[in-house]
């Protein structure tokens, strides 16, 4: 049987999380809906915390970069560099065309001031924050670009997903920045990206179908064709929005609109159980009924003991804990699901081109690209009703 620990309380926040991030030694960032990103170690019992004012827009984006470092991204169509230590911003990167705000972040690490930045028009530039424009730029997606990876073993390729249901990856040698490969689209959001320890890469969609990128193939892309396309095998079983998604010890953990936290296998998308933690967020004095807590953003932080926990952020302005003790003793049986538990069991694995399982709850906002595919497909339902008549 697993071994239930014990978690740190909900953590109050000065308001609405945006985006969520834990740097190398367990501290939790928060990035608020008015540009501030919150700091708390709860290794100090959650006494050492700070707020830092990255911007004056919300905060799209939250990066750790190492341990007394981190990057946010603003709607304003900034990015800036936090100091952790000084809790000051070190220094701010703003775009020079305001139609390509930043959307996703990735590198900066280990001292640097370079890294890449995705923007909500598809784009992906290659960036120097002391230097005002992007040192190269590139507009491949027809959508915003969801998430940034580095493929597995090789850093000189940069994978991105995007909300057109692309994942590209892109040959960043010789100072390029050029598309090297890319997905067929999967007609569906793909709204975040890990990376395992053997080296899959795994995408969550809008719709809550999971798609697992063949890590053989991005291993060989160095003698592949310019222009290969990237084959995925697809999962269903979440009846909802994938928002978050991280691995460890070889498992997928996911964070979904429907209010659950699963873990599942990384190779056959496998339901193993569900985190526990308190998902009841808001109840109205003239009603019984609690409404389910929406899970946005995930992260690994460190308890007062020094232990993993996990941190989860939705719609209210508070951090949420669950333990991973199933993650840690995965290899025993999992007993006593709760009705819950069993709603994502149906994840049995289906090649690209399968029926898709629509969600029925409330979505996240699509891009523009996904709102004109779902007005086209109304217009032929119409079409067709009014044919047969």
């Amino acid at each position: 049987m697993v071994t239930t620990k014990l978690v740190p309380s909900a953590l109050t926040l000065s308001g609405a999380p945006q985006a969520l991030c834990a740097t190398s030694t367990g501290t939790i960032l928060a990035g608020l809906l008015n540009g501030t990103v919150e700091v708390h170690s709860l290794t100090s019992g959650g006494s050492d915390s700070l707020s830092i004012e990255s911007g004056t827009g919300s905060i799209r984006a939250l990066l750790s970069c190492g341990s007394t470092r981190a990057c946010a991204a603003l709607s304003e169509g900034s990015v800036s560099l936090l100091d952790l230590d000084k809790g000051e911003v070190e220094c701010t990167w703003n775009t020079t065309d305001k139609e390509r705000t930043p959307s996703a972040l990735l590198g900066f690490s280990d001292g640097a001031h370079i890294g890449y930045v995705g923007d909500n028009s598809g784009g992906l530039s290659h960036i120097d924050m002391r230097v005002p424009t992007p040192l190269i730029s590139t507009l491949e997606h027809g959508d915003y670009v969801s998430d940034l990876a580095y493929v597995p073993g090789n850093p000189t390729r940069v994978l991105a997903a995007s909300g057109d249901g692309t994942l590209g990856i892109y040959d960043t040698r010789a100072g390029k920045l050029k598309l090297f490969g890319l997905s067929e689209s999967f007609d569906d959001d793909l709204t975040c990206l890990a990376v395992d320890d053997s080296g899959i890469v795994i995408g969550g969609t809008l719709e809550g179908a999971m798609h697992s990128f063949n890590s053989g193939e991005l291993a060989n892309m160095e003698v592949a064709s310019e222009g290969t396309i990237l084959n995925a095998t697809r999962f269903c079983g979440h009846p909802d929005s994938v928002n978050a998604i991280l691995t460890r010890s070889e498992l997928v953990v996911t964070g979904c609109s429907d209010g659950l936290v699963r873990v599942l296998g990384p190779h056959d998308g496998k339901l193993l159980g569900v985190l526990q933690f308190d998902r009841s967020w808001a109840q109205t004095e003239n009603s019984d009924v609690v409404e389910k807590w929406p899970v946005e953003a995930i992260a690994i932080a460190k308890d007062a003991d020094g232990n993993d926990v996990l941190a989860l952020a939705g719609h209210e302005e508070c951090i949420r804990f669950a333990s991973l003790s199933l993650l840690d003793e995965s290899d025993e049986e999992v007993e006593g699901k709760t009705k819950e538990e069993k709603e994502g069991e149906d994840s049995d694995s289906e090649e690209e081109g399968g029926e898709k399982k629509r969600a029925k709850g409330k979505k996240r906002k699509r891009g523009k690209k996904a709102k004109q595919r779902q007005e086209v497909k109304r217009q032929k339902d119409a079409d067709n009703f009014f044919g047969d008549l």
